[in-house]
């Protein structure tokens, strides 16, 4: 799970600079990237 973790956080790192590199501000792309992990599921049942 510590390995997909942060693979996670390099792929948003990724993302956050790409986004900011082309003019969108950092608070905005965390907005959307927050949206996102917000709207996930899953079909599991909790344990």
């Amino acid at each position: 799970m510590n390995e997909n973790l942060q693979e996670f956080q390099e792929m948003a790192m990724n993302a956050l600079e790409d986004a900011v590199l082309m003019g969108c501000s950092e608070d905005q792309i965390k907005a959307v990237l927050g949206e996102i992990i917000n709207g996930l599921s899953t079909n599991y049942l909790p344990r």
